[in-house]
């Protein structure tokens, strides 16, 4: 069915004639032929569209994951203190003035470092003295007792500067004022560590390479001392780095004292005489 092209109303789709008004109807043909040019520009179109090639999708190259807050400062510090060691190897810094962790970590690096040479160069006595038991418990004692006595000289170095001197030193830039001066004391102790493992028995040299964090350390606090005092304290600033240095003297001594007591008590005297007597005669 269709409409009258004239008057509307229904009539049969093969109808020429409309049977109310007499008006021609065009024929179905015709009505193909005549539709809309936007209709049939529309359809080409749209088949060019279907026509066009599609692109080949493009490979996306991995994008690296973005390095943490945590790490960047981790690494940053890490170059921090490398810079730091190395400048004060070359030219030590004495009575440093920043406040930062640089010298605490130069603090615990020497005491790790010669604490694991000691532990290593003599692990076939302590074998022997402790029963053949591990001495990792040993190294323990021994990283305590060497942190307690450089702790003991940052102490001292903090209480008369900051007491007596009036400098205002802070207890973490007293850790700088000691560890920068002696920054070639870390290599010298990682060395010590790793000679421990070319030498098969104790020698002079490596006793030098283990002593000489000590006494690097003991030079800079009395150097420290010594470079830190007031104005009004100058006539009898020796007096004062004499007595300073000397309580800390006795206090390295009774914290070796407990430290060698405690020890003395796990091992077994026979085996350390013996082996004395084996290694001379």
């Amino acid at each position: 069915m269709k409409n009258c092209v004239s008057c509307g109303h229904e009539i049969k789709a093969d109808a020429k004639f409309c049977p109310f008004c007499g008006a021609e109807q065009p024929s179905v043909a015709s009505a193909e032929t005549n539709a809309s040019p936007e209709v049939e520009a529309s359809t080409q179109e749209t088949i060019r569209v279907e026509e066009t090639p599609k692109a080949a999708p493009q490979a996306t190259t991995p994008q690296a994951k973005p390095i943490s807050p945590q790490m960047e400062a981790l690494a940053s510090s890490g170059r921090n203190y490398f810079q730091f060691l190395n400048k004060n190897t070359l030219k030590p810094e004495l009575n440093s003035q920043e406040v930062d962790f640089n010298g605490l970590i130069s603090f615990v690096l020497i005491a790790l470092f010669t604490s694991l040479g000691l532990t290593h160069m003599f692990q076939e006595i302590l074998n022997g003295m402790t029963g053949g038991n591990s001495p990792f418990p040993i190294f323990i004692e021994v990283f305590l007792w060497t942190l307690c006595a450089f702790f003991v000289n940052v102490v001292a170095l903090y209480l008369v500067s900051s007491q007596i001197f009036h400098k205002g030193t802070s207890f973490l830039g007293a850790f700088n004022q000691i560890f920068a001066p002696v920054s070639v004391g870390v290599y010298i102790s990682a060395v010590a560590f790793l000679a421990s493992f070319l030498f098969s028995a104790p020698s002079f040299i490596y006793f030098v390479l283990i002593l000489l964090p000590f006494a690097l350390v003991n030079l800079s606090f009395a150097a420290s001392m010594w470079d830190s005092s007031a104005k009004p304290f100058k006539a009898e600033r020796f007096y004062i780095v004499f007595a300073a240095y000397a309580c800390v003297s006795i206090a390295d001594y009774i914290v070796a004292r407990i430290f060698l007591s405690l020890l003395a008590s796990k091992f077994d005297p026979t085996y350390f005489i013996q082996y004395f007597m084996n290694s001379n005669y």
